[in-house]
């Protein structure tokens, strides 16, 4: 998926349905012709902290056909505690397949799994399948749900049927919790959910809330399997052999989230900040102090791998608007694909916002601020959608009102 060679065949063939979008008059959730902006000032990149559980990105391989051999599993590693889930796939066999993962509890311990946040996208648009999860994602992920109590080699299923010729498209995070000395399954306490729920609630103010636990709980191990079938489900998804790579990424990297702030001020005009460029030593990389990390690919041997554009990855901005002059001042807030397309998602203050179909000819215009105090701390949060490529570049202009 890095960098989206189909959903760019995709946007090439109904490209002049999709670019009759771009006639929309200039407001707010529009979309803007760059030849209508002036040249950014690009902002000094803030530096990012990495945040959060661990992250599995399963993009391999992305297609799946005939000859794939299913069932079968993308990718497969153990987990402990928090975690997040990315995977993208396209059924391009002949018929109607299952796409989702298995968490299985291989500790001697019963365990429990909570969800935390649950997007999955269906469509015949890549690009359209990956927007739709990462906005159910986003809306779900300040919220816990139990999902299941699990004995000793016990699993959960979360499968999605992903019809002929559709992309699935997931944003998945679990908390894995262990029971241990006189704690009883039957009866968790209250406590142990309100720290659970006060850790996501915590996200646009506080991403890290930490997690802690009551006496007689732990952090839970699981050995996650991404996985692919037809008709019945397996019995054991741990017994399923790991389908070969077809050169797309797959593997299990430290952290799942960012977080950094950095201030805009008005005077400066409009001013611009590139987020999930390229990785380290390739080429139009202009990332971020601490926005990549390496990870490794569990089932290819062992080697490091970059998650090229961060997929999966939340990036929590706090931003703060600096207003010099006396009088109201209006903020727009927009972004741009560089060199790519897609649909888009962002998050301003809690409040989605998701694009329609916008290329690097023209910005996305997803909110306005109005500046009536001095300083003025808006929470954004975003993710690059599966299927959609980049790097966003986010711009903030005092000056266009689109008039």
């Amino acid at each position: 998926m890095s960098k989206k060679h189909v959903s760019f065949l995709v946007v090439m063939l109904f490209a002049p349905l999709f670019n009759g979008e771009c006639a929309l008059a200039q407001k707010v959730g529009g979309l803007v012709p760059i030849t209508d902006l002036g040249t950014p000032t690009e902002i000094s990149k803030p530096r990012l902290a990495r945040i959060g559980g661990q992250l599995i990105f399963s993009d391999c391989p992305e297609e799946l056909t005939d000859t794939t051999g299913l069932p079968g599993a993308m990718y497969r590693d153990e987990l402990t505690g928090q975690f997040r889930v990315f995977l993208h796939h396209q059924n391009v066999t002949s018929a109607d397949i299952s796409v989702g993962l298995a968490i299985t509890n291989n500790t001697r311990e019963t365990e429990i799994l909570f969800g935390r946040g649950h997007g999955f996208g269906i469509n015949i648009y890549p690009d359209v399948a990956g927007q739709t999860a990462l906005a159910e994602f986003l809306s779900s992920n300040s919220n816990i749900t139990l999902l299941a109590i699990l004995a000793p080699g016990q699993s959960y299923w979360d499968t999605h049927t992903i019809p002929v010729g559709d992309t699935g498209s997931g944003i998945l995070q679990y908390v894995a919790v262990t029971i241990g000395g006189a704690a009883e399954a039957s009866s968790l306490p209250t406590s142990l959910f309100e720290n659970l729920n006060a850790m996501a609630q915590g996200q646009d103010g506080n991403p890290d809330a930490q997690l802690t636990l009551p006496l007689g709980f732990g952090l839970g191990r699981a050995m996650v399997t991404t996985l692919a079938y037809s008709g019945s489900r397996p019995v054991n998804s741990l017994s399923l052999a790991i389908l070969p790579s077809d050169g797309n990424t797959r593997g299990t990297f430290p952290h799942y989230d960012r977080a950094g702030s950095f201030n805009i001020s008005a005077s400066n005009g409009i001013q611009e900040l590139f987020v999930e460029t390229s990785p380290p030593g390739q080429p139009y990389s202009d990332d971020m102090p601490g926005e990549y990390e390496l990870g490794t690919d569990a089932v290819d041997g062992g080697i490091q791998v970059y998650d090229d554009g961060n997929y999966g990855v939340v990036y929590n901005f706090q931003i703060n608007f600096l207003r010099e002059v006396s009088h109201e001042l209006p903020m727009a807030l927009m972004m741009q694909p560089a060199g790519g397309s897609g649909h888009y998602v962002m998050k301003t203050d809690g409040q989605l916002a998701e694009s329609p179909y916008v290329d690097y000819n023209s910005a996305w215009w997803f909110d306005e601020l109005q500046l009536r105090q001095p300083s003025t701390i808006v929470y954004l949060a975003t993710s690059l959608t599966g299927g959609s490529d980049g790097p966003q570049v986010l711009l903030f202009d005092p000056r266009f009102t689109g008039n």
